[in-house]
């Protein structure tokens, strides 16, 4: 192609592989043909995929051949990738400028001076627009002009003196203010004094008839223990104040209610822990209803703060979303690339809410961002984070080192940000709640300043060549396809009739219907007939079942015939090599304990994932009371490995995946006499002890420890 278009073209181009395609049009720029360099930029990026200086060329290009909005894409495309340069935000911005969008112009110019401080004709670029305009530039940045900035609340009362923080106003499902006792209501969350010093963290309330004057209730609204810190409260359809908490970072929420404000009940059950999204600390849950579901965003500690998100149908029982990990990855080098903490929502009249939150650069210095959302987007995103703050420190004219906690009091044409600050480190001391007027022009800039979708998620850990050459002993792989082609023939007579199979089938259907969505494909290793795929036919998901047994398979075709499920016989030490981007992974039976080297098996398991995806097992405890020593270890040929939580968990960090949650479930079903589960599956009456003993294991399941129970249900993330 490079010789046959510089041959055309008349110009001296070596027939050489070495000749670089930027370099062909750059030549073909000098020679006045643009056209024909623009060809060969797009061959470039055809070739060697997405590059921020090719695009920023090709803008260029099209510009000079007439195409100025495909330009501005181009521009666009580029600063949407990791470390975006000066010289392109302000190439953007001529063009904003150009096309008569002087706003979008600034906010590029802004953008620019951020990533170069000190470069004067940016500078002198942006005081022509302002002057021009007669408009702030910190508003036309994406960040609303400061035309009323005023302190709501102070810590004034003893049980408040150390500082107020994370204001949270009284809402409906939807977040719109509501009035309680005749009055519109703001929560916040205060300290007496310093931690250290045996410091008390309560929720606070305070009054207002206009949402403008708070009054701060004289005694403390509501606490649970010695640290109590609320993010939402709802006023539910009974009339009731409904707040959602931390009660112990480490510990994770709960919620409380009251008919009265004075008279509560705690729900004691923890909604969700740290360990639900891999993180040591989880804190300040806030709550939302949009379009049928519940939603709760909360922050997350791992290595710095993050944003997680759970869904639930009734608002009491939660479901991580997005596999528990953050819904939102900045890019790398923006403004809030090193934590991102303390979401709430911005409600749309059209879409799904966006996101107000606190990010940094730099551990304990925080400005406030938003985060918004796609048209057609929800809670797994995609998330688009401002190039810039929404509202940094040097906006203000009090002197501070955080503005966190942002809250939207939605008004006629525009509302009111509400904020705290704090003068230093400290979480508490010295914290002041404080509000700001946006108008309709400050939302419509926000809606329309340059954005980020993110970084990706960091490529795979592959299983090394080495991994792939370990031995398996023959005779243990035929020994379990035999077992396994003769328990073929009854598979499905045990687990549509032993009441205990049927309990774990319908406890295990139900935590893999949770994990998954529409669309998404599926493997299933060690399937058997597939016991589970009934549960995943009405997903509408790719499923793809792979068993060492041909008997098992067999079995499964005969029982899901005219359905579209892809049959394949493999081990899972060995899966085959086009078996890839799965979204799950299942392996439910306890194929895990029936695999010779588990490790190298999920080793290579991990690269049919695709990046994110989740692995979800099922093994024997062996801190059971019903297994011992004597059961585990080898059974003729075969392999019987029990494990512990503990073991369980290092296996798969040892195999590259970050554990998300352990489930339990048959605490004590199989300590019945052995002849229990058959003798009443053949039989035409159900048995009421055996039937009893069945319901209560159901209902035991999340309320008891799991390291307790007889199986462990294990769901990891592939990193």
């Amino acid at each position: 192609m490079l010789r046959f278009v510089s041959k055309v073209l008349g110009l001296k181009a070596k027939p050489s592989p070495t000749l670089e395609l930027r370099d062909l049009a750059s030549s073909l720029e000098k020679a006045g043909k643009n056209e024909e360099a623009l060809a060969a930029i797009d061959e470039a990026l055809a070739t060697q995929g997405a590059n921020g200086s090719l695009l920023v060329y090709r803008a260029k290009l099209l510009e000079k051949t007439g195409r100025r909005q495909d330009a501005i894409s181009a521009f666009e495309t580029a600063l949407s990738m990791p470390q975006p340069k000066a010289s392109w935000y302000a190439g953007l911005a001529r063009l904003y400028e150009l096309s008569g969008n002087q706003q979008k112009s600034i906010a590029a110019l802004h953008a620019a001076l951020r990533i170069d401080p000190d470069n004067s004709a940016i500078k002198k670029a942006l005081r022509r627009h302002v002057k021009q305009e007669k408009i702030s530039g910190a508003m036309l940045s994406g960040r609303p002009a400061l035309q009323s900035n005023r302190i709501l609340l102070e810590g004034r009362q003893d049980w408040s003196a150390q500082g107020v923080r994370d204001p949270a106003l009284l809402t409906d499902s939807s977040g719109a203010p509501v009035r309680f006792g005749g009055k519109y209501r703001l929560f916040f969350n205060t300290r007496d004094q310093q931690l250290i010093q045996g410091g008390i963290t309560t929720v606070g309330w305070a009054a207002s008839d206009d949402l403008e004057s708070w009054e701060v209730d004289e005694k403390p609204f509501f606490r649970d223990g010695d640290y109590t810190a609320a993010a939402s409260a709802i006023l539910t359809e009974n009339g009731n104040i409904r707040l959602y908490y931390a009660f112990d970072t480490a510990g994770g929420f709960r919620f409380a209610e009251t008919a009265d404000g004075e008279n509560w009940q705690i729900n004691t059950s923890t909604l969700l822990a740290p360990a639900d999204f891999g993180c040591r600390r989880i804190g300040l849950p806030f709550v939302f209803h949009h379009a049928g579901s519940w939603y709760l965003l909360c922050e997350g500690m791992r290595s710095g703060f993050s944003i997680f998100a759970a869904r639930s149908k009734d608002g009491l029982i939660w479901h991580t979303v997005n596999a528990g990990e953050p819904i939102y990855r900045p890019t790398q080098g923006n403004w809030d690339s090193a934590s991102q903490a303390n979401p709430a929502i911005w409600p749309q009249a059209n879409g799904f809410p966006w996101i107000t939150y606190n990010g940094n650069s730099k551990a304990g210095t925080w400005d406030l961002g938003v985060l918004r959302s796609a048209p057609d987007g929800g809670i797994d995103g995609p998330w688009a984070g401002l190039a810039l703050p929404l509202l940094t420190r040097s906006d203000l004219t009090e002197k501070t080192t955080r503005i966190e906690g942002a809250r939207l009091v939605v008004k006629e044409e525009g509302g009111d940000l509400v904020y705290f600050t704090l003068p230093d480190s400290d979480s508490y001391a010295g914290g002041k709640i404080y509000s700001i007027r946006l108008d309709a022009d400050d939302i419509a800039v926000i809606a329309n300043a340059p954005a980020s979708m993110g970084d990706s998620v960091p490529p795979p850990l592959r299983p090394t060549a080495a991994d792939a050459t370990v031995n398996i002993a023959p005779a243990s792989v035929e020994a379990e396809e035999h077992f396994n082609d003769d328990l073929a023939k009854r598979y499905f007579g045990i687990w549509d009739a032993y009441p205990i199979q049927k309990l774990t089938r319908d406890i295990e259907n139900r935590w893999i219907r949770e994990a998954l969505r529409p669309g998404q494909r599926v493997l299933l290793i060690g399937s058997g007939g597939g016991r589970e795929i009934e549960a995943l036919l009405d997903f509408k998901v790719e499923i793809t079942a792979m068993d060492i047994s041909q008997g098992m398979l067999d079995a499964g075709r005969e029982r899901y015939a005219g359905h579209p499920i892809t049959w394949v016989k493999g081990d899972a030490h060995l899966p085959p090599a086009d078996l890839k981007n799965f979204d799950h992974v299942i392996g439910v039976g306890f194929v895990l304990c029936y695999l010779e080297n588990p490790e190298l098996a999920l080793r290579n398991l991990r690269s049919t994932l695709r990046v994110g995806g989740q692995i979800h097992l099922t093994v024997v405890n062996s801190d059971h009371f019903s297994e011992n020593n004597k059961r585990t270890g080898a059974i003729g040929n075969r392999v019987r490995t029990l494990y512990s939580v503990k073991s369980l968990r290092a296996l798969l960090a040892r195999s590259n995946y970050v554990v998300q949650s352990v489930r339990g479930l048959r605490y004590f079903v199989d300590g019945l006499p052995g002849d229990w589960n058959s003798k009443f599956a053949s039989s035409s009456q159900n048995d009421e002890l055996m039937t009893r003993f069945i319901e209560l294991e159901a209902d035991l399941v999340g309320r008891i420890d799991p390291s307790q129970a007889k199986e462990l249900f294990i769901t990891g993330r592939a990193i």
